[in-house]
């Protein structure tokens, strides 16, 4: 069973102007609460958007204490969070992937509702890659974890990257 929530989040980064004020979906799975949608702040800065595919964040902005994405009660996810959630699905990453947006018929069940979606991710100056094949999400040790195809994979990244961002409850 699903069980859903929500939280509203506003930020004002530091000596700005600048607020980002949204409400964000939240779902529990397993013993975990997680957002079931990824940051959108555009107060931030170091941040890559596309109109169809989301905001994408460097490391050093997904992970900063002075303009953090995550809020108040909640963080980046560590690897253990990660591993948690992927032997809470039984490996069936399918399980955690939304409903549309991926390329190729490789839609998932979203069972959870936590909604993966393939935003993709960008290196090194170069555009936007991997667009409705491959989602990639900061975790809090500099780490990333990808869903591709029917796979969860978590492993290093350059930090100057820009991938998506999901957040954690405490």
């Amino acid at each position: 069973m699903k069980k859903y929530g929500s939280m509203s989040i506003t930020t004002k980064l530091p000596s700005s102007e600048n607020y980002d004020s949204r409400t964000y979906k939240t779902v529990e799975i397993g013993d975990q609460t997680w957002m079931a949608e990824d940051v959108k702040n555009f107060a931030i800065p170091k941040y890559d958007y596309n109109n169809n595919n989301g905001v994408l964040y460097t490391f050093d902005a997904a992970n900063s204490t002075m303009s953090p994405l995550c809020y108040q009660d909640w963080r980046l996810p560590s690897s253990d969070d990660l591993q948690k959630l992927k032997n809470f699905v039984k490996g069936d990453i399918n399980k955690l992937k939304a409903t549309n947006g991926w390329n190729d018929g490789k839609n998932g069940t979203d069972d959870y509702g936590f909604a993966a979606k393939p935003a993709g991710s960008s290196c090194n100056g170069a555009t936007r890659e991997y667009v409705g094949t491959q989602g990639h999400w900061w975790a809090g040790d500099g780490q990333k974890f990808s869903i591709y195809d029917d796979r969860l994979d978590l492993n290093g990244e350059n930090k100057s990257c820009y991938l998506s961002v999901r957040c954690i409850k405490r």
